[in-house]
């Protein structure tokens, strides 16, 4: 999202957005950080790079190699100092409250229809085009923490 497709917050929150919580369990999940990007052959820029190429070339590779992992947790390039977590294969959608018989089944459900973003969160969103200020806190040697944005 760049955001000179946006004028206002008021703008920002006319986003509406289907909502799912999920239960995965992956035993084996590859903290995909800035620290660990060369392990899997993607510099560290490129995990919250505007273009996509280099993350999705890292994609197909965890896809299709069987020594990549098959799961992992990721820096947000959208909130920075969040985390993402992206699955590989194929899974089947199972009721949220029903117990998985194998690691294929998700227990998923739909927790908001056309929901939308708290307006302090807005403010924390990295738009394309911009710095990412964890990246650039990473970059100097320096911690970062996201703040919870405020629920008021």
């Amino acid at each position: 999202m760049r955001k000179e497709d946006y004028t206002s917050i008021d703008d920002l929150l006319e986003i509406r957005a289907r909502v799912w919580v999920l239960r995965i369990h992956e035993p084996d999940v590859f903290d995909l950080t800035f620290d660990t990007a060369e392990q899997l052959g993607i510099p560290p820029a490129e995990l919250i790079a505007d273009e996509y190429g280099p993350c999705q070339e890292l994609a197909d590779r965890c896809r299709n190699e069987p020594n990549m992992p098959k799961a992992l947790r990721v820096p947000s390039a959208a909130l920075p100092g969040t985390k993402n977590i992206v699955v590989f294969g194929p899974r089947v959608m199972a009721p949220y409250s029903a117990e998985p018989i194998q690691q294929i089944d998700v227990p998923t459900s739909i927790t908001a229809e056309g929901g939308r973003p708290l307006s302090t969160l807005v403010k924390q969103v990295r738009y394309l085009g911009n710095p990412h200020e964890e990246f650039k806190s990473w970059e100097h040697g320096e911690p970062f923490r996201f703040v919870e944005p405020s629920t008021k």
